[in-house]
């Protein structure tokens, strides 16, 4: 059912609905979908379920959709609607909660298997989906999300742009990101402010062998923390225990100007930044 007629049908009252705009382009749903390419022995974990704008789509492919919701309203209406397909599971559940690894386990006999992840993240929570879509990563094949288009500009953004952060040196070093499509926001139903973007994220199997991660992003928000400064002075003010003179020589070792600014830095300068401050 279309998801205008589900909200007349439910009395769902739009500015209620806390953070959620339900995508009510038909065309964009499709297209979604048949982006991912989906068979019937794939296993797909949609994120955000909602009123069903994407889930519907996913189950008619055949492939064995879980749909996580965490309005049980929203998911007491697909169950509901969506009672037909055997290959669906309802979770009322918080994403931002659940093991990957431990649903895949419980949910899906073959141990080679992966999620295919799909869905229209809320725009309040999209980072924090991101950064745990990270955290999850050894249990995905590949993620197909809708974002803000601003956010996708800053998962894709190329060094020397004010895009590029800390957002896109995370996923540059764990993920390669590809862009789908644009959507308009004429799209949805509420309009927002912004328009969206669908993104493809497949992640890396395994990072830099012998690298500290964890010194490796202390050191890209450190490079961060005042963008007009000079990577240097981001450098020596940062919690790090190592010197200015210490990072003075780390730099002109690697051949990087003092002045250079955090975005003017490829992955790979902040890769050898971090191996060459591992070993102070």
């Amino acid at each position: 059912m279309h998801q205008i007629q589900l909200l007349r049908k439910y009395s769902i009252r739009l500015q209620k609905v806390r953070g959620q705009n339900f995508l009510i382009d038909e065309n964009i749903q499709r297209k979604i979908v048949e982006s991912l390419e989906l068979a019937k022995s794939d296993c797909v974990l949609e994120i955000g379920a909602g009123l069903g704008a994407l889930t519907e789509g996913l189950v008619q492919t055949g492939a064995k959709v879980y749909a996580v919701e965490k309005d049980k309203r929203f998911a007491d209406i697909l169950a509901e609607e969506l009672a037909q397909y055997a290959n669906l599971c309802l979770l009322n559940d918080n994403i931002l909660k659940l093991d990957f690894s431990r649903l895949l386990k419980h949910s899906v006999p073959s141990a080679k298997k992966k999620w295919k992840v799909a869905g229209n993240l809320p725009y309040f929570i999209t980072s924090p989906i991101l950064f745990h879509l990270i955290d999850q990563r050894k249990a995905i094949d590949f993620a197909m999300v809708m974002v803000q288009k601003e956010v996708a500009e800053r998962l894709l953004a190329q060094p020397g742009t004010k895009s590029y952060g800390r957002l896109t040196l995370a996923f540059r070093y764990h993920a390669d990101v590809s862009h789908v499509l644009d959507v308009s926001r004429r799209s949805f139903s509420p309009v927002p402010a912004v328009d969206s973007s669908v993104v493809k994220i497949v992640f890396h199997e395994k990072g830099v062998a012998g690298l500290d991660e964890t010194l490796l992003f202390k050191i890209i928000q450190a490079a961060f923390s005042m963008r007009r400064k000079n990577i240097l002075n981001c450098l020596s003010n940062s919690t790090l225990d190592i010197s200015r003179d210490q990072w003075k020589e780390i730099l002109a070792a690697l051949k990087i100007p003092e002045n250079k600014r955090a975005e003017e830095l490829l992955l790979k300068d902040y890769l050898d930044l971090t191996s060459a401050a591992s070993k102070k």
